[in-house]
């Protein structure tokens, strides 16, 4: 859900939409099932998921954490 409405917010800016990640304290994140401290590799993921959902012609992605 968060590729595509990402994906058509950059579409609808021409481009100029940037998107940011992060910003959680450690409880926020916890809290949120995020184990404070692998969430380097946690975030690399998901953002290499959704860079396969935004240039692939037919997703897929195994998610390892």
């Amino acid at each position: 859900m968060t590729a595509k409405c990402v994906a058509s917010l950059d579409r609808l800016s021409q481009g100029r939409f940037v998107f940011g990640v992060g910003g959680l304290e450690v409880e926020e994140m916890e809290n949120h099932g995020t184990v404070y401290a692998t969430r380097f590799k946690l975030l690399r993921e998901r953002i290499l998921a959704l860079k396969a959902l935004w240039t692939d012609e037919e997703a897929d992605f195994t998610a390892k954490w």
